[in-house]
């Protein structure tokens, strides 16, 4: 778990195919304690043919607990996860 005061974080990734076949992958992100409402898709694209890839993206916060998840798919159907917990709490300046 990540906890911040900051408005905006960056969220960096890397990814890679251990049996060297393409993929998909995609950033979410959902409010905890939301049960509900579906998740914020905030990237989606292929690895373009690459077996591994890096992203980077800036996110910025509201003020409570999210859950980030990364998912990256193969053609076979092979899937993996990984989630971060952000919790941001108020500004102190």
């Amino acid at each position: 778990m990540l906890v911040t005061g900051d408005n905006v974080i960056t969220l960096n990734a890397k990814m890679y195919s251990p049996t060297g076949v393409p993929f998909k992958y995609w950033v979410m992100h959902s409010t905890l304690g939301a049960r509900a409402a579906f998740p914020d898709k905030l990237l989606y694209s292929d690895s373009k043919g690459e077996t591994e890839l890096e992203l980077s993206t800036r996110v910025y916060l509201d003020e409570g607990t999210k859950l980030f998840t990364i998912v990256a798919h193969d053609k076979d159907g092979l899937e993996s996860r990984r989630n971060l917990v952000v919790r941001k709490t108020a500004s102190v300046d």
